[in-house]
């Protein structure tokens, strides 16, 4: 599946949706880290549900790989402090 992933991503991508797991696989071996730096915008959807599934660290390793100057997003249905916590690193300061 990465090297389907890999031929995906070849091209010009407008829009990406990825699990940060899968993500982080792509950015870990280099396959899309200099595309990231392009980004402007990220979206985290189902922030408490992607903390019950332990993506912390993965959340936190892909919003060190983006630039700093980008819209975040994050969306959920509870704010769990664990969460807090990764938005406060996540987002602008007093955004979170």
């Amino acid at each position: 599946p990465m090297a389907k992933d890999r031929r995906a991503l070849a091209g010009e991508v407008d829009l990406l949706v990825a699990t940060p797991g899968r993500l982080w696989d792509h950015v870990e071996h280099e396959a899309l880290r200099p595309r990231l730096r392009g980004l402007q915008t990220l979206i985290l959807d189902e922030g408490d549900r992607l903390l019950d599934q332990g993506f912390a660290k993965s959340i936190g390793d892909i919003v060190a790989a983006l630039p700093r100057e980008r819209q975040s997003l994050c969306f959920s249905a509870t704010m769990p402090a664990g969460l807090a916590a990764v938005l406060e690193r996540t987002l602008r300061p007093r955004h979170a």
